[in-house]
């Protein structure tokens, strides 16, 4: 048997959106749930959409719990250690790994998550398990959401009242799934309202698990958009004052030795960068202009060129920085 080509493997999963964020993963939900609401009552037809459902549902579930997995790792310290409590036996890193991880084709957490079992509902209690170091499904089953959303929250509510339910609801759904791409299935019997209950139970596991995960991760995150505009700005001027820092020891720094560089003419294309940064932020938010999100949308454009600039001292004086 030929081995197997991580690396190519991962590649063209990024490639396809598998790593997407949970906004991607919001959307195939609703699509499907969009299938059933148009399905409904058509025979022949209905029911083969019935047993896509279960399918289509797996594939969400693994592509949203390999994007947690990798964010979590991605996260750092203390989760970033866990990994090591994993059975490494199949997870060896060559060469090839390391050097597409220094070169940025991937992160490490999308490497160990690309790794990591999601056959089942046993699979991702173990992995998240460990990657948090908690006891995951006991912990979701009394996760209280600090969401300022009513939606969130009947979700939260919905999937406390309901755990047992739910979860074997999901674990019903990884069954049908095998069912559904491996047998014929002739002989099982499902309804539309079967489906539609399974769908809604999954639905709620995992917008929850979403929740519960942004809560360990990061625990005061904004929500409301004037929130998410403060943060934006906020984080722009930590950024920003780092930046002014760097300017400044270059500025003062005695640079007889090399004839190279001219403080004049530093600070001039500094002045002239910053002209840059904000038409690039201006360019950037007028997608949204004269909506709430521009404010936010500006400011996160000047934090990604302000550390682009950062990050480009860094490289050019590393002595210094």
């Amino acid at each position: 048997m030929m081995a197997r080509d991580a690396i190519k493997e991962i590649m063209e999963l990024k490639s396809r959106n598998e790593f997407a964020d949970s906004h991607q993963f919001y959307l195939r939900l609703y699509s499907l749930q969009e299938l059933l609401k148009n399905n409904s009552n058509k025979g022949h037809l209905s029911e083969e959409v019935f047993k896509y459902i279960p399918i289509a549902l797996v594939a969400c579930m693994e592509g949203l719990f390999r994007s947690l997995y990798a964010e979590i790792i991605d996260y750092g310290e203390p989760y970033s250690i866990n990994v090591e409590k994993f059975n490494n036996s199949n997870k060896k890193f060559d060469y090839n790994i390391v050097n597409a991880i220094q070169s940025k084709k991937l992160t490490i957490g999308e490497f160990i998550s690309h790794t990591l079992s999601c056959n089942n509902i046993s699979d991702i209690d173990n992995n998240i398990s460990i990657l948090l170091g908690i006891k995951f499904l006991h912990e979701l089953n009394n996760f209280e959401t600090q969401s300022v959303f009513d939606e969130q929250r009947l979700i939260n509510s919905s999937f406390k009242n309901n755990a047992n339910k739910i979860l074997k609801s999901v674990a019903t759904v990884f069954e049908l799934r095998h069912i559904f791409c491996h047998e014929f299935g002739i002989k099982v019997e499902i309804n539309e309202d079967f489906i539609q209950e399974v769908f809604s139970d999954t639905k709620i596991f995992l917008e929850n698990t979403t929740d519960f995960i942004q809560s360990k991760l990061y625990p005061d995150a904004p929500e409301t958009q004037t929130d998410m505009n403060i943060h934006a700005h906020n984080e722009f001027d930590k950024i920003d004052i780092k930046l002014e820092g760097y300017i400044n020891k270059l500025i003062n720094k005695d640079f007889t030795d090399m004839l190279d560089f001219d403080k004049d003419l530093f600070k001039e294309s500094i002045l002239k960068w910053k002209k840059y940064r904000e038409s690039e932020a201006e360019y950037k938010s007028s997608v949204v202009e004269g909506g709430s999100m521009q404010p936010m949308i500006y400011s996160m454009s000047m934090h990604t060129t302000t550390l682009r600039k950062i990050k480009e001292l860094e490289e050019d004086y590393p002595d210094l920085f």
